[in-house]
Parts: structure tokens; sequence; C-alpha cells
């Protein structure tokens, strides 16, 4: 949000039999005349893709990296890669026995 540009890269992807839209994320320059508060975290840059479920825009992956100032002064990177998989698909719960081997009641 803010300086963050996302494009769709392919709204026909398919994770997992899911249709889905992957999205290349960057990081756009500060408006013209736009300062950082003092202290605030600065960003540097960020870089990536997401892929969000068609349906539920749920996020099915997620690979970016980004660097910025910690307190306007330290570098520092970040990265986030996440896979879900088995979305959308009922989990098998079991009812859980006792120490004895009995099921509860």
């Amino acid at each position: 949000v803010g300086r963050i540009v996302w494009e769709v890269e392919d709204d026909d992807a398919v994770v997992e039999g899911r249709p889905a839209t992957r999205y290349s994320l960057s990081l756009a320059e500060p408006a013209e005349g736009e300062e950082a508060r003092p202290r605030a975290d600065v960003p540097l840059s960020l870089s990536g893709e997401v892929v969000l479920d068609e349906a539920t825009a749920t996020r099915l992956s997620v690979d970016v990296e980004g660097r910025y100032l910690a307190g306007g002064e330290d570098e520092r990177g970040v990265k986030l890669k996440l896979m879900r998989s088995g979305f959308g698909q009922p989990p098998a719960i079991e009812t859980p026995t006792d120490a004895r081997g009995d099921r509860p009641r």
C-alpha cells in the first residue's frame, strides 16, 4: 500500500488446481517533495511476486524481498517466502483418545 506497485503477470495461473492470479511487486519512487518522518522506517527496495486465489483472494504463494532503513539509519533486509498447500481441502480430524485408550464421552 502507499508506494507498493502491483502488476498482473499471469491472470491464468493455476496453483494445486485452483485458478489464481500472479502479481509482481515493486516499490515506487517517493512522491516529489515527500520526506520521511524523523526516526521512521524508510523503505529502500521491494521486489517479488504474490499469487492470489481467484475465488477467495487468499495468498497461495509469496516470494518477496525488500530493504529499508530502520529508524532512518540502519539498513536491514527482509525476505518472505510462503507456499500454502491443501487449500480448500477439509482436514482429516480424528476424535482424540484419553491415556487409557477410551474415547471421550
